[in-house]
């Protein structure tokens, strides 16, 4: 029902922060401005992802961004500022690309309710083939970066991490038979890469 998909969504968000605090001060400022971001991505009043503009920042950063800088917030200060730098603004592009994945996908439902978010103000059903691209392209270069310049154990797990991600990508893609930027997982192998980047960052 509605109010018990409510309360587990308020369980999880209460459980993240909790989880957030025990790892750390900037880990919980972190991953407390996602829940914030993602509560008010979707609530009634606010609806951040109906707003031109605000849908592509808010989820670049809740959904993308915040879960790769709470990882990496829990490893020693990081050599690379530059490469960090980088790659978070990789990260946040290839989650704004998937947002607007989702709404060309939703273009004609969301015209009939009236949403006006940033595909239907610029009309981008007219270049639904080439957005999903980009989002597929952004991820190997994150990895190819990231690779560049970790230590030699943050090589090792990004290797551990990237081998069995491809080998799922290609079972997936063969499954549903499916163009090579379907896959609909990139944000999560991010994820993965954010916490091997925190884990080599301790030794």
């Amino acid at each position: 029902t509605e109010k018990q998909g409510q309360l587990i969504s308020f369980v999880t968000a209460v459980l993240s922060l909790v989880m957030y605090l025990i790892a750390g001060p900037m880990a919980f400022v972190v991953g407390s401005i996602g829940v914030i971001l993602g509560f008010l991505y979707s609530a009634k009043g606010v609806r951040l992802k109906s707003k031109p503009g605000l849908d592509l920042l808010s989820h670049g950063l809740f959904l993308g961004v915040v879960y790769f800088l709470a990882t990496v917030a829990v490893s020693k200060p990081w050599a690379h500022p530059v490469a960090l730098t980088l790659i978070s603004g990789l990260i946040f592009f290839m989650s704004v690309m998937g947002d607007l994945v989702n709404e060309v996908r939703d273009f004609e439902v969301d015209k009939k309710t009236g949403i006006k978010n940033t595909a239907q103000i610029l009309n981008l059903h007219k270049y639904s083939k080439f957005i999903p691209i980009f989002s597929t392209l952004i991820a190997p270069i994150i990895f190819v970066y990231s690779f560049w310049f970790l230590p030699a154990d943050g090589k090792i797990m990004l290797v551990a991490i990237l081998i069995p991600f491809l080998v799922h990508f290609s079972l997936y893609i063969q499954k549903h038979r499916a163009s090579v930027y379907a896959y609909p997982y990139q944000q999560q192998g991010l994820t993965l890469l954010g916490v091997c980047i925190a884990i080599a960052g301790r030794f």
